[in-house]
Parts: C-alpha cells; structure tokens; sequence
C-alpha cells in the first residue's frame, strides 16, 4: 500500500457514524487516519476507558511508522520533541547465541548483492573457508550505533548514506496524549466512561452502554479495548488463539530509569537464565523491561531483575490472536486483535491494521467481501508474527539453563520448519505474504544464531576468487566506517532537526 492514496467513496450506504472504544495508541491512531480519510463525512467519536489497554511504557517503532504519521501529516520532529523520543537504528542482541555471543539486528539491509550473489551468501562463503567476516561491519545502522552517531539516508543512491533505515522509541503516554490531541483538531469527539456493556445483535455491536447509563450507537466499531477485547471477545464471542502456553517465558514487567547520559539511537536485548532484559532508550529516561519465565524468577528476584527508583508494571505475557479480526460491524485495532509477545511489533501491527482497513473501508450491508480479505491478512499476518517471534529463541545457543532448553523444544509451525529447512540446507531465506519484518531481519538473526548451512550457495561460490572478494569486502567496509564517522552523534541531531525535548520546532 506503500504510496498508494487512500480513498473513501461517497454512496447512498455510507457508514455515518464511527465508534472507537478505547482510547490510547490504537485507539487515537485509528481515529485520526479515519478522520483524515472519511474527511467529516462520518461522525467518530473515542470511548476513552480506564482500563488497562496493555500497552508498554516505551514503543519501540520501526521504519513504516514514519511512513505512517506521513500519511497522517503528523510532522516527525514535534512527535520525538513531545514524547521524549529517540531515534533507532535497530537493536543489539547480547547472549541469545550463548554467553558472551552478540550481533546487531539492523533495520536496514546487511551490505549489498555482489556479482549477482546475495551478500549474506558471501558472508557464509568466508566463514565456511575459515575467514569469518564479522556481519555488523557491513552494516551502517550498525556501525553507527556503535558509534553513537544518527543521521537520516541521503538522497544520493551511490552514497552509502542512503542504505542508511530508521525508527524511534517514544514514551508511550506522551505519545498517545499527542495523537488524542491530533484528532481532536481533526473534529473527532472524546468521550468519557468506564465501559458496562455492549449490546450485540445478530448484525453485530447495536450500542456500547457506559457506567452512568449513556448508551452509544455507531454503524461501525472499533474495538480498541486491549487484550481483553472488550466487544469482539466479550459481546461478539471471537474466541482467541493463544501461543503463550508453548513458550517458557510467560511474564513481563517494566520500568521507568532517569538517564542523564547521552541518549544512544538504539535498543539492547540482553538474555540471561531466566530471560532477557530489554532496554529502550527514550530521552531522559531508559524504559527497561524484562521478559521471563515465572517458574524460575520469583517476585523478590523480578525486583533484583530489574532495579528501578520508580513503579514497576508487571503482566502475563500476551501472544496470541483472536480468530477473526472483523467479526460483523466490529473491528478490532491492536492488542485486541492479536500480541507479537516477545517480538516488539505492537505499533507495526496497529498501523497495518488501521491501513487495511481504509483500504478496505466498508459501507453499510457491503461488509462481506471486504471483511473477508481483512480476515485473510489480518491471519496470514499474525501467522508470520508467530515465526519471526520465536526465531531467536528456538536458535537460542545458551547451555545448562531450563528455561532457554525448553524454549528451544518450542512448537515450530510448519511455516517456520519450512524457513529453517531451507536455512540449514543452503542458507536460503524467503518472505511470504504480509510478513512484518523485511527479509534482512531474518538474515541479521540466522547469521547471528543460526547454524551453518550444511552446503553453499552455488552464485555466491562462482561469484569471483578469493582475493577479489576479500579487496570488495575491505572497501565496503571501510566505505561504511567512514562514512558513519561523518555522522552527529544521536543528540546533536536530535537538537538540530528540532527533535530534542524541551527544544524549539523547526
């Protein structure tokens, strides 16, 4: 949908009243692309809710979001400034490959094809030859993290600034304080109440009804409502899809730690017995969260897990999906619909979701076919979450830890047997339908897990000898290195791209 304009069209049947039921990320999200798309066409209003919608304290974003606020016309620069966020380049991944073992999970390509062979093929040549090539030094989001440089692609395509892909990390209240702020100004309609009930017919949602007695009728809901799913789960009954059972690692928790320090444009996963650590850095602040198994970390040893000055949130790991995502005349945006659990790709998924739908809008008594190929996505999507969640724990290289043991024996799905099969016969790597990662994150964790393919691949060996491979590779190398050096540091861009808490827009 990348580029492609988003249209709804005006018809006698048109959907006139538009209910989002929960507020927060997903929920003000999809309320401000529906505005900007319906165009006042359509009334819609938020049911803002005090229950907890399962949301983390940071939101790690990867690159389509920036695509996304774009379409919004949400300017990059006053969302950073307002939610204390930092740029990221990608996230570094320590002790997942065993004790002492560490790579980098770029959000952009590792190197470029050479002679017409994949480069990681090329990486996997050296290494079988007994030359291995360190893969983050063909990596500029990599190098420039280690660094602690930032800078956005260049627009010239033979400047390695240009393979140059980015997120950001934003403090999850302020950011969703800000979009609520946004669709406001678009004219949508906040509204306040704890939530009693909904009304479902054989047609779907009639009314949601509030605590104090207000009832609220719509053409069209949204569920926004968090894990619990308050109207396609409770009132609708979509039963959900739960994965959570065949991992080890079935509990969370999170923090707030101030950070005086100069903010790094990068997150840093950190496996240990019972889990891993993962630190997303904001500015000012680092949102620290861990990720483990209950039956080998109690509540006394969370606290020492994670040493925080402020409240620690502590939840049951979600991951999972509902069975449908559009059930009737109800949507389900976000946590509602379906958990990455430990992959960080909450607001990915509530982005996709909000874009399928204003591709797919619907009118009243034309649902069938457009809730159908929504239906069809939504799952083939959630089914790719699944294999991309678990690659890095079933690769997991740690010895002597029961945790780490049983995560390897995880249930594979077919799908994701089918990927490692061809890995491990030739260091092939696919993409299916509505993936949402690229295929160079999978590249990043089989070379920096995965095993050794047992045969080569027959372009990368034929591609050129030996020693003009490795000249080719010392100028990529070098190339990158330099221009990294060129690079501000993290801070230094955020204040002159007006970016900086507390600074002045641009």
């Amino acid at each position: 949908m990348c580029g492609r304009r988003l249209i709804v069209t005006q018809s006698p049947a048109e959907i006139r009243r538009i209910l989002v039921v929960g507020g927060g990320i997903a929920g003000w999200s999809a309320a401000t692309a529906l505005a900007r798309t319906v165009r006042g066409r359509a009334s819609i209003g938020v049911v803002e809710t005090d229950e907890d919608l399962g949301e983390p304290l940071a939101i790690a974003c990867r690159p389509d979001a920036a695509e996304f606020h774009a379409m919004l016309g949400l300017d990059e620069a006053s969302i950073l400034r307002g939610a204390q966020g930092a740029y990221s380049l990608g996230e570094r991944m320590i002790g997942f490959g065993g004790e002492g073992a560490a790579y980098f999970r770029p959000f952009a390509d590792l190197g470029a094809p050479l002679d017409g062979a994949s480069f990681h093929q090329l990486l996997l040549r050296r290494r079988r030859q007994g030359r291995p090539e360190v893969a983050d030094a063909y990596s500029l989001n990599a190098v420039a993290a280690e660094l602690g440089r930032f800078a956005k692609p260049g627009p010239n395509e033979r400047s390695v600034l240009s393979t140059l892909r980015y997120g950001f990390n934003l403090d999850g209240r302020r950011y969703a304080a800000g979009l609520r702020a946004f669709a406001e100004s678009l004219g949508v309609t906040p509204l306040r109440g704890a939530l009693a009930k909904a009304e479902a017919t054989a047609t779907g949602i009639a009314a949601v009804v509030l605590e104090g007695g207000e009832r609220l009728e719509a053409d069209l809901f949204l569920d926004c409502t968090g894990p619990a799913s308050r109207l396609l789960g409770e009132a609708l009954a979509v039963p959900v899809e739960s994965w959570a059972a065949d991992l080890p690692f079935d509990s969370q928790a999170e923090t707030l730690v101030p950070e005086a320090a100069s903010s790094r444009a990068f997150n840093v996963s950190e496996a240990a017995a019972w889990g891993w650590r993962r630190d997303t850095p904001l500015q000012g602040a680092v949102a620290r969260r861990i990720v483990y198994a209950s039956a080998h970390l109690d509540d006394a040893q969370v606290l020492q897990a994670l040493p925080a000055s402020g409240a620690v949130r502590r939840s049951k790991l979600a991951f999972g999906r509902r069975r449908l995502a559009w059930a009737r005349n109800c949507v389900a945006i976000g946590p509602s619909a379906g958990s990455a659990g430990p992959l960080d790709l909450g607001l990915t998924l509530t982005h996709k979701a909000i874009r399928r739908l204003l591709e797919l809008f619907p009118t009243l008594g034309g649902y069938e076919a457009a809730r159908a190929e929504f239906n069809r996505r939504a799952d083939e999507e959630m089914a790719r979450v699944r294999d991309a969640a678990l690659l890095p724990l079933v690769l997991n290289g740690r010895g002597g830890e029961p945790a780490w043991a049983a995560a390897r024996e995880t249930p594979q799905p077919e799908t994701l047997a089918y990927r490692l099969s061809l890995w491990n016969s030739r260091g092939g790597v696919i993409s299916f339908d509505e993936e949402p990662v690229p295929e160079s994150d999978w590249i990043a964790v089989l070379l920096g897990q995965g095993p050794a393919p047992r045969r080569g691949d027959v372009l990368a060996e034929s591609a050129m000898d030996d020693a003009a491979l490795a000249d080719r590779l010392g100028a990529m190398r070098r190339a990158i290195r330099q221009g990294a050096e060129q690079m501000p540091t993290h801070d230094v861009f955020l204040t002159r791209s007006g970016a900086a808490a507390g600074g002045a827009g641009r």
